[in-house]
């Protein structure tokens, strides 16, 4: 991931409607693309870049019409290559120049990804292949020098795309040796006339990251999906620059919050009415998608559907979540229909992991990722519950049986594999130990919390005054799990409960609650071990950071708590055993499995200085909310995402 300050900046005049027929062809437009990923020395490279080109040559020659002759495409342009395109301080006369039509009625594009660096005159410099960024206002390329002769060239519009780093750092460590980084603002310059409008990716000094699962720019991609149709609001059949902003707005600033917990804002200057993009025939163009590993300009889902191995298939299935039809069966094809969670979908064929799918009230067919459909819904198991009083919390009565505990391919901590067996009734509680459920507990008791609580900003993990059990530095309602709770409060929470019904309440055993998690299922999940149904069965940080991930079609809605019968249950039904929040267990923390207990029982044979905590939080993904991750703090502490489930002994 690079932490770069990226800036793109597109510039066009408006275009009338009686003006789009253009849109189809337009040979006296000319490009200049460039794609700086390689350098020279210690340079890291920008990994995307060719990508990106890539991605704008192809929108640039097959929707606005551009004749190839007439597009200049450089990768990894040295300083000399640059000079010959745009000109120098001592002419403006460079390749563009020679290209375009002299009647002034030629449209330039310019395309721009790699390394940008701030000189110590306090200038901004692209960064040629073969230059040093300790001095690029001697070898560099100037921003405004670029900007000083497009000016001078007599055309009818100019668009100017630059997805460049000026901050003298990038993900691969600083560009330049023995400095701060300068953080660099670009405004339009004063030559650049009136028929420019300016979309910036990030206002300021704002950073902004790459979409390392699209594998472009985040703001490149994001641009990429409005120009394509998906930023037209109004569905009038143009996209105008205001629309682009809205767009980038609703969609890119959030994946810049919720992957890389930043800000990042597009700019709009100029004209706002201007028509950045366009129906040709009544359809917007298909996104292509680029696969990384073959080389610029080749495409792979501009195939028509023939040329798709499809095995005719014949079924009905039934979508488990909202889900995107995409016109190929890839990510990046475009969105020619959407089904909602529940709906019925006929499946015509199968390719690889989708699904080809009729869309309703039409004869297309499209394509739906496998494993967001499925046979018929999910039903709550049929074993016995029983709540003993109104304020206790539902148990779920499991059956005995043995089960693989760990495994041996994981972290250090979660093997030796080995069986336990359970031969004993036991219960458990359908869900987490709610905030309802425990204010009724301290209401009874009287048993103190104190104010404070650690919790979360940034990464960064602290104990802070004023947040507790009741404020947990958001919003909680009821039915939500109690937090900042710790195992000696959970201790008195379980004794109360005993006390009350005359029960042997307790917390459950890391054994016990790893049999109950995996719901007579064998994995990580007790469903499909595949990282995009996270969002769909567990409250993690699966739905929330990776909303952008191109194979996750979902989010889960909740950036802290959720409701704790939100989430589908597990086969046991047994709900939330997966994400919202860890559950404290009775056993001390080991190192590993080695001699521990085999038929269930919590292990408390090692120093207790911590306490286990099992099934991730909120604040977790991927493989830390599996049914076999394990985790651990201090008993006395109490954590914002850390809360308890328990379980009743039944003979």
């Amino acid at each position: 991931m690079l932490s770069v300050f990226r800036f793109l900046i597109l510039a066009y005049t408006i275009l009338g409607a009686a003006s789009l027929s253009w849109a189809k062809k337009n040979e006296e437009g000319v490009a200049v693309i460039i794609g700086n990923k390689s350098y020279s020395d210690r340079i890291p490279e920008v990994t995307y870049a060719h990508r990106d080109a890539d991605a704008i040559r192809y929108y640039i020659l097959n929707v606005l019409g551009y004749a190839e002759e007439n597009v200049i495409d450089l990768r990894d342009a040295t300083k000399s290559q640059l000079e010959s395109a745009f000109g120098n301080s001592n002419s403006h006369k460079g390749q563009i120049w020679q290209y375009i039509d002299p009647a002034g009625t030629s449209d330039v594009t310019i395309y721009y990804s790699g390394h940008g660096v701030p000189g110590s005159d306090k200038r901004g410099y692209l960064l040629p292949s073969d230059a040093n960024p300790d001095t690029a206002e001697i070898n560099g390329y100037p921003i405004d020098l670029l900007y000083e002769n497009l000016g001078k060239l007599n055309t009818r519009r100019v668009t100017i795309l630059l997805d460049a780093c000026f901050s003298g750092d990038s993900g691969g460590g600083m560009l330049i040796r023995h400095a701060s980084p300068v953080f660099m603002e670009s405004e339009l310059p004063e030559t650049s006339g009136e028929n420019m409008t300016v979309i910036t990716a990030a206002s300021g000094t704002q950073l902004a990251s790459w979409d390392e699962n699209a594998q472009h720019g985040l703001f490149t991609h994001h641009l990429l999906d409005a120009l394509y149709g998906n930023a037209d609001d109004n569905t009038d059949g143009q996209i105008t620059a205001l629309e682009v902003k809205s767009y980038l707005d609703k969609k890119m600033t959030r994946a810049a919050r919720r992957n890389y917990r930043r800000e990042q804002d597009a700019s709009l200057s100029g004209e706002v009415s201007a028509i950045l993009g366009f129906q040709i025939d009544g359809v917007f163009a298909s996104r292509p998608y680029f696969d990384a590993k073959l080389t610029q300009g080749h495409v792979d889902n501009t195939l028509p559907s023939a040329e798709i191995e499809v095995e005719e298939v014949s079924k009905h299935l039934f979508a488990i979540t909202n889900a995107n039809i995409r016109s190929h069966p890839s990510t990046q094809g475009n969105k020619i229909g959407r089904v909602k969670k529940g709906e019925l979908v006929i499946v015509t064929g199968k390719t690889g992991k989708w699904y080809r799918v009729a869309i309703a009230n039409s004869s297309d067919v499209g394509y739906v990722y496998g494993n967001l459909l499925r046979e018929k819904h999910f039903q709550v198991s049929d074993f016995e519950s029983f709540q003993e009083c109104d304020e206790c919390p539902e148990m779920v009565t499991l059956p005995k049986g043995s089960f693989i505990m760990g495994t041996d391919d994981g972290a250090e901590d979660e093997g030796p594999a080995h069986k336990v067996t359970i031969d004993y009734d036991f219960a458990v509680s359908r869900s987490e130990i709610t905030l309802g459920q425990f204010t009724y507990f301290l209401e009874k008791t009287g048993h103190t919390m104190g104010q404070k609580c650690y919790a979360s900003e940034g990464g960064e993990w602290a104990e802070k005054k004023g947040v507790f059990w009741g404020t947990p530095n958001y919003f909680q309602e009821q039915n939500h799990p109690v937090v900042c709770v710790n195992w000696n409060d959970a201790q008195a929470y379980v004794k109360w409960l005993s006390e009350k019904t005359g029960q042997k309440y307790r917390l459950l055993s890391e054994a016990e609650w790893e049999y109950a998690a995996k719901g007579g299922m064998e994995g990580k999940f007790w469903f499909d071990n595949i990282p995009m149904l996270q969002c769909i069965y567990v409250n993690g940080a699966a739905g929330e950071t990776d909303e952008e991930n191109r194979l996750q079609e979902c989010s889960d809605d909740f950036k802290y708590t959720s409701s704790v019968y939100h989430m589908p249950p597990n086969p046991f039904g047994l709900y939330a055993m997966n994400g919202n929040v860890w559950e404290w267990v009775q056993d001390c923390n080991t190192d590993n499995y080695q001699n521990a207990p085999i038929n269930g029982n919590a292990d408390e044979s090692h120093g207790c200085d911590q306490r286990a905590l099992r099934g991730g939080g909120f604040l977790n993904s991927g493989d830390a909310l599996s049914n076999i991750n394990r985790g651990s703090i201090k008993p006395d502490r109490r954590d914002f995402d850390t809360g308890f489930r328990i379980a009743l002994s039944l003979n």
